[in-house]
């Protein structure tokens, strides 16, 4: 077809990342993905010639427990990590855009995790279920999440929702909701302060925090299902 070239490589392409992206500009790519689904490859790069869209995915591999992501990668794919017990840092690089879901689930080594400004969508449960977390990293100039104040948290800037935390976070003065199983089974998290400005705490966000004590402000208007169970 003119005007486009595919190299096929390492990891299924996010259908929600693909579709977004793709299916107000070119109809003919999301009837690539359906033929992608039934074939057996591993990655994809999609490269208009125009130069508006690229997506691409390298082979990624873990050493000495630090997760290589080679520069050019534009999506960490969904279960690219899931449940790797090996890894225990991952600095994602510039470039990265989307996280995709279970990206880093259950990796329960994990202590380390930096993310660049360039990604723009964390899908849920990227880095749920890693209770070895101690520091989280947003680097500045992301413009749709944040780490303020130091806080070792993942912070959606616009709805001020806390959305990953860990063992050594705190919440910061101006977070609103506190998200679903943003603290999930955080065994070692003893306590921490919730401010003033938190309006509500969303279902399991301190489910299997065996060792929290904490004290819930009045100001806290719901509390979800679940949230301490």
């Amino acid at each position: 077809m003119k005007g486009y070239s595919f190299l096929f490589c390492l990891y299924p392409p996010n259908d929600a990342f693909l579709q977004s992206r793709l299916c107000k500009n070119e109809k003919f790519c999301i009837f690539l993905l359906q033929i992608l689904k039934s074939v057996p490859v591993f990655s994809i790069y999609i490269a208009l010639s125009n130069s508006k869209f690229k997506i691409s995915m390298a082979d990624f591999k873990i050493q000495d427990g630090v997760a290589i992501i080679p520069i050019g990668t534009t999506v960490i794919p969904k279960r690219a990590f899931y449940d790797c017990q090996e890894l225990t840092r991952v600095v994602i690089p510039e470039g990265v855009e989307l996280i995709g879901i279970f990206a880093f689930y259950g990796c329960s080594a994990l202590e380390e995790v930096v993310i660049p400004a360039s990604v723009v969508q964390i899908v849920g449960w990227a880095f749920t279920l890693c209770p070895a977390l101690n520091r989280i990293v947003v680097v500045e100039g992301n413009t749709v999440y944040d780490s303020r104040e130091d806080c070792n948290a993942i912070i959606e800037t616009e709805s001020n929702t806390l959305l990953y935390g860990c063992q050594t976070s705190t919440i910061p003065s101006g977070v609103e909701c506190i998200g679903e199983y943003a603290f999930q089974h955080c065994k070692a998290l003893r306590d921490i302060a919730i401010p003033e400005s938190v309006k509500r705490i969303e279902a399991f966000a301190f489910e299997g925090c065996t060792a929290l004590q904490v004290t819930i402000p009045d100001t806290v208007e719901e509390v979800d299902e679940e949230a301490f169970g």
